[in-house]
């Protein structure tokens, strides 16, 4: 049979636009890997009919793992380490940390297709649920599943969101093949659909499922976190937005308090493959040993040599820590620091495992976050470019900091019995000393120490750059971006950079700007209709 509307899309696609491609090209044709016992999506077109409950779940697999892979395989590190200033890659990624990148930076086109590629999948799913699926189904099964496909649309606009600014909100892949000038809309605006998404999904996920997939906790623990970010984003005259700060502590207390979440009692182990979906995850990318963009590539970047891995990859033995990571853990701080980087002569005994453990003997500080080993060091999940180990984008010590911050809000410090509870806690996990009273840089710093090299880093900066913009410049402006290099001091070359406030935001891809004039544009309010 002629599939007349795939024809009709075809036709109108404009190869060089990006976002285009990204979201309609979802209508065409898919691929997937298998996530649990999961169907191929390459069947899955806007002729989907779904018969049963378990199509609807294999349906939307997908967009735990390969939807996400452009951003994973390279933006993932670039925009929140090299922006934010924990790593030195020498590479094209340099250009993330030195604020010399455009709007023609392949990376920031990756990223910005990766996001939009989500968005055109989730809404692919919605609108198939909806008038594409069996009456048999019961209504809440198909509600829990469009809850799914609505959490990852509300984490893809997150991105997009804190990194670009404005963007476009799009819920309908077809009106955008008919007209694909479509307007920026507000930030404002984005963050309340990324809300609007993420209560859909707390409301309508279940309380619990099989391991990896998100629940009704993961969407308040995302929430909390983007009630955060967004009491910044709204702040008048530098104070934050006080009842969005008042939603972020009462929906964090209550995943803290009533969630099925905990610290793992030691940290190195959250990046072990074998303890992928562990205790402390609350949302975590999925990926399997396949071939590439199947599993996770972040060890055939980073690992300090491919003795490391045996599978032809490990090429990060040029890629560093900076000077200003190594100054912020402070010798006591050990446990967290060699599990993020390695230093010259450091003994890893997970890695490398039938000869003894791997001892780095380099003069670097090469990344040791993510490097899980060989096939044998890993139950067989690790393939070339391909590992099988999750990637973190919520973990319960981070909700914690959260936590602790929402309370701290607009104090200069504080002393508050139930943020002192959280951030110690993270703290004692690593064996440092607990602290009587807090202000806002302590917490960014302990969010910085623990969630260093997991991307998170360079988001944590633009929330405060959006209270206190003159400050985080001026953080930016001391941080030491130079390569860290213990074993051979003389060839550190301090390098500092003051990047102007227009960097703040990343540059829309180029062919964006060419094809679709509205981007030149101010940003418009979204009609949220009723």
């Amino acid at each position: 049979m002629i599939n007349h509307s795939k024809i009709r899309i075809m036709k109108k696609i404009h190869k060089n636009n990006i976002l285009i491609l990204a979201i309609a090209g979802v209508l065409i044709v898919s691929c997937s890997k298998e996530f649990l016992e999961r169907e191929p999506l390459d069947a899955l077109t806007i002729d989907t009919y779904y018969n049963s409950y378990e199509e609807l779940r294999a349906a939307v697999a997908p967009l735990y793992s390969n939807a996400w892979f452009e951003y994973n395989d390279k933006g993932s590190f670039s925009f929140g380490d090299c922006l934010g200033g924990n790593m030195v890659n020498p590479w094209s990624y340099y250009e993330f940390v030195n604020f010399t990148y455009t709007s023609l930076n392949q990376t920031i086109g990756s990223g910005w297709a990766s996001f939009y590629r989500i968005v055109g999948h989730a809404n692919l799913h919605i609108q198939n649920i909806l008038e594409r699926s069996s009456d048999d189904i019961p209504e809440y099964q198909k509600m829990e599943v469009m809850g799914e496909a609505r959490f990852m649309r509300a984490m893809a606009y997150l991105y997009l969101v804190r990194l670009w600014g404005p963007v476009p909100i799009i819920e309908d892949n077809i009106a955008l093949v008919d007209n694909y000038i479509v307007p920026l809309n507000r930030v404002e605006d984005v963050y309340q659909y990324i809300i609007n998404d993420l209560n859909y999904a707390a409301k309508h996920l279940p309380e619990a499922d099989i391991p990896g997939r998100v629940t009704q906790w993961s969407a308040k623990g995302m929430l909390a976190k983007v009630y955060l970010t967004y009491s910044a984003y709204n702040s008048t005259n530098g104070m934050r937005d006080q009842a969005l700060l008042d939603s972020a502590r009462y929906i964090a207390e209550d995943v803290i308090e009533k969630g099925p979440y905990d610290l793992m009692e030691n940290y190195p182990d959250l990046f072990l493959t074998k303890n992928d979906n562990n205790v402390e995850s609350i949302f975590a990318l999925q990926w399997i040993a396949g071939n590439y963009g199947d599993g996770n590539s972040f060890q055939a970047y980073f690992a300090a040599e491919n003795t490391i891995t045996n599978v032809g990859d490990g090429w990060g033995g040029g890629i560093s820590a900076t000077i200003d990571l190594s100054e912020l853990f402070i010798t006591r701080d050990s446990i967290r620091r060699k599990a993020t980087y390695m230093m010259p002569d450091e003994t890893y005994p997970e890695l490398v495992q039938s000869e003894g453990g791997y001892t780095y003997t380099g003069t670097g500080s090469c990344i040791k976050k993510y490097v899980v080993g060989r096939p044998e060091d890993n139950d067989g999940q690790v393939r070339f470019m391909s590992a099988a180990n999750n990637t973190y984008i919520l973990r319960f010590a981070e909700l914690l900091l959260i936590h602790t911050e929402a309370i701290l809000g607009n104090e200069a410090s504080t002393n508050d019995p139930d943020a002192l509870a959280s951030f110690n806690r993270v703290r004692t996990r690593a064996e440092m000393n607990t602290l009587g009273s807090l202000d806002f840089r302590t917490i960014f710093d302990e969010k910085r120490r623990e969630l260093a090299l997991e991307a998170s880093t360079w988001y944590e900066i633009v929330v405060w750059w959006y209270f206190d913009p003159s400050s985080a410049l001026a953080f930016i402006a001391s941080q030491n971006r130079g390569r860290y290099l213990p074993g051979d001091p003389e060839q550190s070359t301090d390098d500092f950079f003051s990047p102007p406030d227009s960097k703040m935001q990343m540059p829309y891809p180029e062919s964006e700007v060419l094809q679709n004039p509205l981007f030149k544009e101010p940003p418009v309010p979204f009609d949220f209709g009723e």
